[in-house]
C-alpha cells in the first residue's frame, strides 16, 4: 500500500491520508522511501505489515501549512519550461546562414574559379587524374626549358636587348637610341642629293619629280621623298 508523504527533516516524515489527517513516522528499517519530484512515497517492506508500523498523531494545521507551502512553491516555479529553444543570437546566425546558402555560387562558377575540378571523372578518380595532369605539365615544362634558345639567339631576334647596361636603365637607353637614329635620319634627309644625281649614280631609275601625264608636281615630290626615306631606312636598318 502506497501513501503520499512529505519530508519534515531529522529523519521524520509527515504522511497524509485522504487529505484530511496527517501522521508523523520515524524512519526505520520497516520503511522504503521513493523520491518523486517534491514528494516522497513511503512503502512497507516485505514481511512487515504496514499496520504494524508505529505512528504518532500530529495536528492537522501543521500538515495544512506544509501543503500550502508546497503549492506556493509550485505556483512560483512552473513545471513547464517556457525558454525558447532558439536563442536570438542563434536565430540571427541561422538567418545569415540561410542567406549565404541561397546566394552560394553554382558548380559551373566554382569550376571557372578553379575551386572545383573541371572534370567528369568519378570522385574517387579525381585525385589521381589531377596528379597525372600536374605531372604532364611538369614534364612539358622541363622539355621546353631544355630546348629554350640561347641568349645570343634572343638578342639576334630582338627579344633581348644587346646592351650590357643594368636592367633598370635599359628602357631609357633604348629610347635614347631611337631618338638618336631619328635625328640622324632627319639630318641626312635635309642634305639628300638631287634626283638627277641619284639617277646618275644608279640609285633611281628615273627622276620622280619629272612631270607625268595625268599627275602634278606635288605628287611627284611626295613620291620622291618617300623613295629617299625608304632608301635611307634600308641603309640605317629602320627607325
Amino acid at each position: 500500500m502506497d501513501r503520499s508523504v512529505m519530508y519534515m527533516g531529522n529523519g521524520q516524515l509527515a504522511m497524509g491520508i485522504d487529505g484530511c489527517r496527517c501522521y508523523k513516522v520515524q524512519a526505520t528499517n520497516y520503511l522504503s522511501i521513493q523520491i518523486n519530484t517534491r514528494r516522497l512515497l513511503i512503502k512497507n517492506k516485505p514481511h512487515h505489515p504496514f499496520d504494524s508500523i508505529p505512528f504518532n498523531l500530529i495536528s492537522f494545521p501543521l500538515c495544512a501549512r506544509m501543503s500550502e507551502q508546497i503549492q506556493d512553491q509550485e505556483r512560483a516555479e512552473p513545471l513547464i519550461d517556457t525558454t525558447p529553444i532558439v536563442r536570438p543570437a542563434q536565430h540571427e546566425r541561422q538567418k545569415s546562414l540561410e542567406k549565404l546558402y541561397a546566394d552560394r555560387p553554382t558548380a559551373h562558377e566554382l569550376k571557372e574559379r578553379h575551386i572545383l575540378l573541371d572534370t567528369d571523372a568519378a570522385p574517387g578518380l579525381q585525385s589521381a587524374q589531377h596528379a597525372l595532369e600536374q605531372q604532364r605539365i611538369s614534364d612539358s615544362l622541363k622539355k621546353n626549358l631544355e630546348h629554350r634558345p640561347t641568349k645570343e639567339d634572343l638578342v639576334e631576334r630582338n627579344i633581348l636587348a644587346s646592351s650590357t647596361a643594368a636592367p633598370g636603365i635599359q628602357a631609357q637607353q633604348k629610347e635614347l637610341e631611337k631618338h638618336m637614329r631619328a635625328d640622324s635620319l632627319n639630318e641626312k634627309l635635309s642634305h639628300r642629293p638631287q634626283p638627277e644625281e641619284l639617277v646618275h649614280k644608279g640609285v633611281l631609275k628615273e627622276d620622280p619629280t619629272s612631270p607625268i601625264e595625268g599627275g602634278d608636281r606635288e605628287s611627284a615630290e611626295k613620291r620622291y621623298e618617300e623613295a629617299i626615306e625608304e632608301e635611307y631606312a634600308k641603309r640605317e636598318g629602320g627607325a
